[in-house]
């Protein structure tokens, strides 16, 4: 009968440092505060420029409510997306 050894494979987790852990949780936390702050300010921003320029309210409110989302979007992947590059 032949014996195998069980050999435990690595996550990248595992490989990680304490430092690099923390430093990771630390971004992802600035991230998850600062993401709908910067979503809000880009509906606030949208809103007061199209207002200015288009007479339909909801087709302004449409308009910022889009760019308040794809900025949300965007700054929730970016981050996300550069410490997935970065850890390799």
């Amino acid at each position: 009968m032949m014996r195998t050894s069980w050999k435990r494979t690595e996550t990248p987790l595992d490989v990680l440092s304490a430092e690099r852990c923390a430093v990771i949780k630390v971004i992802f936390l600035v991230v998850l505060i600062f993401s709908p702050f910067a979503a809000a300010i880009a509906f606030i921003i949208t809103y007061e420029e199209y207002s200015k320029h288009l007479v339909d309210k909801r087709e302004v409110l449409k308009i910022s409510l889009r760019m308040a989302l794809v900025t949300l979007v965007f700054f929730l992947t970016v981050p996300t997306l550069l410490i997935w590059l970065f850890m390799k």
